[in-house]
């Protein structure tokens, strides 16, 4: 017991040491936020750029440019998106050659095209490694020899980015082909980093990277004495500390991912520095791979909300797969509609728009995938390239680029993409890009005005809650490759899930700004792991001020140091909840639940609740608690012990979606959007240069007809695209929006 009372005692004044550190780097972030997006409003592009990228070396070749780039043109880009890449261009030190880009450059001014400029700094030359030994060294020491893979086919990958002398000479390398360029008329943006991100997990452990990783570990916790208190270690200084070598080690891989994601924020913001040094004009992005709600955070890490704060702004990679992403031929849960699940995975693409916007305001669509993956796999059709492009855009992109014109002919990723074929061939989807591409130009100055409003509902992201869950389900097969199907990513993308297909728009908060939920009605909360003080106050203040506050088991199951709580919930949330988790298990097959009036199919985890304050509202059959309601102040929390989203993507269970949309009624949460319940009809609102405005978006085959409440709209709005047919009545508008179409109704 003194042990344990000793151990709380160093947790509650650690705690209290994180809180006023915590509070007096919020009011410095604060700062440089505002200072930032002073920064970042003067380095916006105007207009809606549609672009695609179009040349990595050694392809397409230059005898090629001419007639490609004049297509590119006519089917109605705007710009295209080059790929210098280090080793290239500078295959001897100080030596650089140009030509290529040079030309690229002459050919696309001619045209009327911009250029968006890609740096490759990860292929680097082989003379780097020589001269500054910056090889990667895997968990076991073993060094990494540089390789040739995919995107980096002209070999150089990847070298470790903690080291200084590398890292001069990059940002040398960027000052030169900077300076080189920034004066051309067509040039649009620079961008610093090609999917920024961490893997795999034994990335990297040369001495470098150690010491820089015992830096990270001191500065959080600023003495050997406090961290081994802390985590319970035995350490007898810093310099003892290694990369884990097991996953059995929770804490400690635990941090060593969370210094991994942030060296890679590191890298970004030192090649976007060594950009503005010599160029304080254009404006400087990064984009993300699969972002940070689509990727398995231990092998494949990357911290969005980090990330888009070194930068001007920042884009995504398109996420278009809901499960393993197991081979290039292999994704499991592709959203096309030539798949008969095409219903239960095109959420995951409005996903990735309302999470990129939630990290950045101001982001662009980075890589959309003109087709399938793998050349054996059947090609996109052009619906499904539309309806990659819409709901960006619909969700607040303001920038458009696709991957790629034509399908890469080398390496891994042959036969990759290609709008085109690999002779220039057009397609059926090229046509259908070519028709989306005008529209968008026709309506650019209005398509990039939209303000979307805030949604009514919030989910809550935590990074930290995200890698705890995929440390505790790491093991002896999965802990160095493979993707992995954790609980928590699962929850969260099954969460949005069930909001997208109630047709409820959503909005993402991370818990660094957690504060944002009180605009919220509805906040929800995926198998939250970890809280802590700060967390649970603010979940309370939400709660009292009438908030309604959903949660799932697992929540404060661990504390920060991703030890197991005394009490779960924990950091108190016990009592905001009026519930405790008693016990947790793996469910092999289905049990049922009753609830509300409907029969819930419950997969996967689940735990039995215990009411300490709250009403139990659903029990499970042998006993236990399954649901717990509990009221504070003026509003309401829910813990289920079980997790909806993935119970739902298990078993496509209609009164999930039922379930959801009886907790919207319950917040007061009226659709603004009424369709037949079988239609999958996505909508945002918001305002166009001043006039209130509605997207509608049709993803059947069929007409679907829609009623939409006025709300501000007028009773004879016009469609921007004179798509829809509409009827004004008394209590609303009716709209027949053709198959597969989007409709933009303003007025």
């Amino acid at each position: 017991m003194e042990n344990e009372n000793l151990a709380d005692e160093k947790l509650e004044s650690h705690k209290m040491e994180n809180e006023n550190l915590a509070s007096e780097k919020l009011e410095s972030h604060k700062m440089e936020n505002e200072k930032l997006e002073g920064n970042k409003m003067k380095h916006e592009i105007k207009g809606l750029p549609f672009g695609i990228q179009y040349y990595r070396a050694p392809t397409p070749f230059v005898e090629e440019w001419e007639t490609d780039l004049q297509r590119i043109k006519d089917m109605g880009f705007t710009m295209i998106q080059v790929r210098p890449q280090w080793r290239w261009h500078e295959r001897r030190e100080g030596e650089f050659v140009w030509d290529d880009l040079d030309h690229l450059f002459d050919v696309t001014a001619r045209l009327g095209l911009g250029v968006m400029v890609q740096f490759m700094l990860e292929t680097a030359p082989t003379w780097v490694y020589q001269k500054h030994e910056c090889y990667r060294v895997d968990l076991s020491g073993n060094k990494i020899l540089p390789s040739a893979n995919g995107a980096f086919y002209v070999g150089g990958w990847l070298p470790c980015f903690d080291h200084e002398g590398l890292r001069e000479e990059g940002a040398r390398f960027l000052r030169v082909a900077v300076e080189r360029y920034r004066d051309r008329d067509n040039l649009l943006l620079w961008e610093a980093w090609n999917e920024p991100r961490s893997r795999p997990v034994g990335e990297c452990c040369c001495p470098t990277s150690r010491q820089s990783y015992r830096r990270f570990v001191q500065q959080r916790h600023g003495s050997i004495e406090a961290f081994n208190d802390f985590f319970g270690k035995a350490y007898d200084s810093f310099a003892e500390i290694e990369p884990p070598s097991s996953y059995t080690d929770y804490s400690e891989l635990w941090l060593w991912r969370q210094w991994a994601m942030e060296s890679a924020v590191s890298r970004v913001e030192w090649a976007y520095q060594a950009i503005r040094s010599a160029d304080d004009t254009h404006p400087t992005m990064a984009h993300v791979g699969a972002n940070s709600l689509g990727q398995d955070i231990l092998g494949d890490s990357s911290d969005d909300w980090a990330t888009a704060r070194v930068v001007d702004f920042y884009g995504t990679s398109l996420l278009f797969f809901t499960g393993d992403f197991l081979e290039f031929d292999n994704i499991e849960g592709e959203a096309v509609f030539s798949s008969s699940t095409w219903r239960d995975n095109y959420y995951v693409i409005s996903m990735g728009a309302d999470w990129l916007r939630s990290v950045s305001p101001y982001y662009w669509i980075n890589e959309i995938y003109t087709n399938s993956f793998f050349y054996t796999t059947p090609d996109i059709e052009g619906d499904d390239l539309r309806f990659r492009i819409w709901p960006y855009v619909v969700g607040g992109a303001k920038g458009v680029v696709f991957w790629q014109y034509k399908s890469e002919r080398v390496a891994n990723e042959s036969g990759c993409a290609g709008l085109v074929g690999i002779g220039g061939e057009i397609t059926e989807r090229a046509q259908a890009c070519a028709i989306e591409a005008k529209r968008i130009y026709q309506h650019a100055d209005a398509l990039r005005d939209f303000q979307l409003d805030a949604a009514q509902v919030a989910i809550v992201y935590d990074i930290e809650s995200d890698l705890a869950s995929r440390v505790e389900e790491t093991n002896g097969g999965n802990f160095l490759a493979g993707t992995v199907k954790y609980t928590y990513k699962s929850a969260l993308k099954g969460a949005y899930n069930l909001f997208w297909q109630a047709r409820e728009p959503v909005d993402f908060v991370s818990t660094r700004e957690l504060e944002k939920i009180f605009a919220y009605r509805l906040v929800y909360l995926p198998e939250m792991l970890i809280a802590d003080e700060r967390v649970a106050q603010i979940l309370k203040e939400y709660v009292e001020q009438g908030g309604m506050l959903i949660a799932e088991e697992g929540l404060g199951l661990r504390d920060k140091r991703c030890w197991m709580s005394t009490r779960a919930p924990g950091a108190g949330l016990d009592e905001l909840f009026g519930v405790l988790q008693i016990k947790t298990s793996i469910l092999r097959e289905p049990v049922a639940i009753e609830w509300n009036q409907l029969t819930l199919p419950v997969t996967a985890r689940r735990a039995s609740l215990q009411a300490s304050g709250g009403d139990t509202e659903a029990q499970w059959a042998e006993g236990g608690a399954a649901v717990v309601t509990s009221t504070s102040g003026k509003g309401k929390t829910l813990l289920m012990g079980f997790h909806p989203g993935i119970c739902y993507t298990e078993t496509r269970d209609e009164n999930y979606i039922k379930m959801a949309r009886g907790w919207l009624r319950e917040c007061d949460i009226q659709p603004l959007v009424e369709a037949e319940e079988s239609d999958i009809v996505q909508w945002r609102a918001g305002h166009i240069q001043g006039e209130r405005a509605i997207f509608l978006l049709n993803y059947e085959a069929h007409t679907v007809r829609v009623k939409i409440k006025l709300d501000g709209l007028g009773s004879k709005p016009r469609d921007l695209f004179a798509n829809a047919q509409m009827e004004s009545q008394a209590d609303g508008l009716t709209v027949m929006l053709p198959p597969r179409e989007v409709c933009c109704l303003i007025g």
